[in-house]
């Protein structure tokens, strides 16, 4: 219990950064309708210099940390004035393309200056800890913690009980209208970028207690954040920090409880799961299938039925490419669309495939499955007929992975629905200013 205690705390803490981090996403989607993929690499910068004020210059933490934050909200505003202003109106993907640029700069830049060596930020919290009986919390997630309660709080009475803010919900809801009613928007449009950028630093220098930080911390942390984003409601300022706590928690319980890997994919896991809850979507995967493992499978087969007279299921059998199609359309999704790529491992040895095999969470789920240990004297044959029917020239042996790819749109009633046919009120022909010929007809009069 202690250490589901002491787990939750930590994912909690760290769900409010990635909250923070989506905080930013939302609050320039709602402004400008963009999407900033440069959010994380903002807080990379902000984080580097909190650590310039505070670790190199020697000003105190608070004093540093206010001094690292105004300077990134004039880098917030000077970034949206260069960057995104110049190209607002252009396609979506365009502006998109320019934050992801603006974020490859930043990291550039950044390793230009201050290397490529992680640093940490020593706070007043690094050290100290708070026991309740047995159970031991740090100082410096609790800190986090109440440090983003407060900066919620902050930002609510900002936007809900100044003119400013007033005029920043405006903009975010209508920019047109709030331009006819004379608010200064490509101002507003400034001043959340700054927001964005100085929130995005608060989350940096409340992470270095935490972890280190350095040059790409931007880019993992701003692509775990976007999924809290859109699992809060992508124009939810509430919802953003939510759903940053949600992946938090679930990253650091995955991370604990189940096998290693399952922590990095856990909140991609999520937002797929969010996404096909929701009234439509896109649906996309990609997992193993086909003939994966087709070697290590033969052997099993070939050397049990040689040592023990008879073969169980040892490899648990992988669904082809047609069956999962077919279970796209069984449920209900449009235009199913399912591919394979092979790839082929090599391997020294199929005890060191089963050993990554291991280390990859992959057990026989079979409910026949035999329960007896696997004999040794099976598992040397086992070796021998893998090395036998499918080594190289080279003796390495091979591995194949067959990964199936499949993707389906979830149709939802309240989409637009096409007419019935013979329903239309305006002949094809009459629009495209044409003359229309009836079947047999030639162009010239002539029937057929």
């Amino acid at each position: 219990m202690l250490d589901f205690v002491q787990q939750l705390v930590s994912g909690i803490a760290l769900g409010c950064v990635y909250g923070l981090i989506a905080l930013g996403f939302v609050l320039v989607y709602k402004a400008t309708e963009v999407v900033n993929f440069a959010q994380g690499d903002l807080m990379m910068l902000g984080g580097f210099f909190a650590f310039t004020f505070i670790g190199i210059l020697g000003l105190n933490y608070w004093i540093g940390f206010a001094a690292a934050v105004a300077a990134m909200a004039l880098f917030g505003m000077l970034a949206e004035r260069v960057v995104v202003r110049p190209i607002l109106g252009y396609p979506q993907f365009s502006i998109i393309m320019a934050t992801i640029g603006l974020g490859y700069f930043l990291r550039s830049v950044v390793g230009m200056i201050w290397g490529t060596d992680d640093f940490k930020i020593e706070t007043p919290f690094s050290h100290g800890v708070v026991r309740i009986g047995s159970l031991v919390l740090a100082d410096d997630k609790l800190s986090v913690i109440a440090a983003t309660i407060i900066l919620c709080a902050l930002l609510y009475l900002f936007f809900n009980r100044t003119t400013l803010g007033t005029a920043m919900r405006a903009s975010s809801e209508n920019m047109l209208a709030a331009y006819y009613m004379g608010i200064p928007v490509k101002r507003v449009v400034s001043i959340v970028w700054a927001i964005s950028a100085a929130v995005a630093t608060c989350a940096g220098v409340l992470l270095a207690p935490i972890t280190f930080i350095h040059s790409n911390v931007g880019l993992v942390l701003g692509l775990k954040a976007f999924p809290a984003a859109v699992l809060g409601g992508f124009g939810s300022i509430p919802g953003a920090v939510v759903g940053g706590v949600l992946i938090g928690m679930i990253e650091s319980m995955a991370g604990f409880y189940l096998a290693e890997g399952w922590k990095d994919v856990a909140p991609y896991i999520v937002l797929l799961v969010v996404l096909l809850l929701k009234p439509d979507g896109l649906f996309l995967a990609a997992l193993v299938g086909g003939d994966t493992l087709s070697e290590l499978r033969q052997a099993f087969a070939a050397a049990e039925a040689e040592v023990e007279g008879g073969a169980s299921p040892r490899v648990a059998p992988f669904a082809d490419v047609r069956t999962m199609g077919a279970l796209l359309q069984r449920a209900g999704f449009a235009l199913p669309v399912t591919d394979v790529d092979r790839v082929v491992a090599r391997y020294d040895s199929p005890l060191r495939l089963m050993h990554d095999l291991r280390r990859m969470g992959a057990t026989n789920v079979l409910a026949e499955r035999r329960r007896s240990v696997l004999r040794r004297q099976t598992l040397r044959r086992l070796v021998e007929i893998y090395a036998e029917r499918f080594a190289d020239p080279d003796g390495r042996l091979r591995a194949s992975f067959d990964i199936v790819w499949l993707s389906g749109w979830a149709p939802h009633e309240s989409q637009q629905q096409p007419l019935r046919p013979g329903s239309a009120r305006t002949r094809l022909a009459d629009a495209l200013g044409t003359r229309e010929f009836s079947t047999g007809e030639k162009p010239n009069g002539e029937r057929r």
